[in-house]
C-alpha cells in the first residue's frame, strides 16, 4: 500500500492546500490510500512503516506563493525547537528504528501567501492545486514502475525540482 498524508489546517487560510489536494486526488488508484491530517504524530510511524512508498503534501512558507516544491526524503531528525508535531524526517526515523522500515518518501509542499484565520485559500496557491496533484500522481506512478524518472530512495533530503511546469508536459 502506498500512503499519501495530506498535512495541514484548513481552517488556517494556505496551509489548508494540502488537504485541496487530497480532495482533488480523490481515489487515485487500488493500493494508494490518501489521508487528510493536521500534523505529523508518532502514532503514524507504524502505518508509514508498513507502507510501500509515502508522499506528505504540506504548504511552505517560502517565495513566490503558488510554487511547487518535489524533494525525496530519508530519515533523519531535525530540531526544530519543541513541538507537539513530527516532521516527515523525523516520522520517518521513528518508522525506522521502532518497525525495522522506512519506504521510499517524498514531499510535495506548495509555498504558501497567506496563513491567517479564516478557510479560503489565496488565488495563487489555489492555481497550483492540479501542479501537486500531477506531481503526486507521477512520484506515485514512478514508484509503481510506471514512470521512470522518480528515485526510488534517497540518502539524503534534497530538492528535485522546484516547479512551475506541469509534470506531465
Amino acid at each position: 500500500m502506498y500512503l499519501v498524508l495530506a498535512c495541514g489546517n484548513p481552517l488556517r487560510e494556505d496551509d489548508g492546500v494540502a488537504w485541496r489536494v487530497a480532495e482533488a486526488l480523490g481515489s487515485p488508484g487500488e493500493g494508494i490510500e490518501v489521508r487528510t491530517i493536521q500534523e505529523l504524530g508518532p502514532e503514524l510511524a507504524e502505518e508509514v512503516a508498513e507502507a510501500e512508498g509515502v508522499v506528505f503534501v504540506d504548504a511552505r512558507e517560502g517565495k513566490p506563493p503558488g510554487s511547487v516544491w518535489c524533494e525525496a526524503l530519508a530519515a533523519s531528525v531535525i530540531t526544530n525547537g519543541f513541538t507537539h508535531a513530527l516532521d516527515p524526517p523525523t516520522l520517518l526515523l521513528l518508522a525506522e528504528r521502532l518497525y525495522d522500515g522506512a519506504p521510499p518518501a517524498a514531499l510535495v509542499s506548495i509555498s504558501g501567501e497567506r496563513f491567517g484565520h479564516g478557510e479560503r485559500i489565496s488565488p495563487r496557491v489555489a492555481r497550483s492545486v492540479p501542479q501537486a496533484v500531477s506531481w503526486v500522481r507521477r512520484i506515485l506512478a514512478g514508484w509503481r514502475g510506471q514512470v521512470p524518472s522518480w528515485p526510488v530512495s534517497s540518502s539524503s533530503t534534497r530538492p528535485l525540482r522546484s516547479s512551475t511546469p506541469d509534470p506531465t508536459a
